[in-house]
């Protein structure tokens, strides 16, 4: 499959985000003890400091990720989730960086995420990091927790292209190829 699409602003409402938005949910409480579980359910997304994206390829939704502002520096990469059946494709690539570039247009200076510490969320911890994201300690109303690994990544304030719109939205294999995203 070539990785073709489009990130855009979407509802998480909609009946296709839900439902993989539901999935999303279900593996976090799967993986991590109730109580160190942070993943934003459709109310949570909703919130005004929220931005919603999805990552779809014609009507097929492929991922979401949303990027929530915790003040006028500092941002949170949220619900980052790929389809199981788009993983290794470069979907959740295409949506950091997206996200990433929304925080620089919008001006933060710093972004931090919280994720697991458990096997099943090595794939996203190698993701973050290579994307430059170091460990850090809990921030905002986080806690301390053997369960939760929490990172941070200092923008340096060099914008990426946009157009008029902000950020670059469209994604086709060879873009990807650019952003480094694909090997080869």
């Amino acid at each position: 499959m070539t990785l073709d699409g489009e990130i855009s602003a979407d509802d998480p409402r909609a009946p296709d985000v839900r439902a993989l938005l539901e999935r999303h949910l279900t593996a976090m409480l799967a993986a991590t003890p109730p109580e160190h579980a942070f993943a934003l359910d459709v109310d949570g997304l909703l919130d005004p400091a929220v931005s919603f994206f999805s990552f779809r390829t014609g009507a097929e939704l492929l991922g979401v990720g949303a990027i929530k502002r915790l003040d006028a520096e500092h941002g949170e990469i949220k619900s980052m989730h790929t389809a199981a059946a788009a993983r290794g494709l470069g979907v959740g690539r295409a949506m950091l960086h997206h996200l990433l570039g929304v925080a620089r247009a919008e001006g933060l200076r710093r972004v931090s995420l919280e994720t697991g510490t458990m096997a099943e969320f090595a794939p996203a911890r190698a993701l973050y990091e290579s994307a430059g994201f170091t460990a850090c300690g809990p921030f905002a109303d986080y806690r301390p927790s053997d369960d939760n690994c929490f990172m941070t990544l200092a923008l340096d304030g060099a914008a990426i292209s946009k157009g008029d719109d902000g950020p670059s939205t469209a994604f086709g294999r060879g873009g990807l190829e650019l952003f480094g995203l694909f090997g080869g």
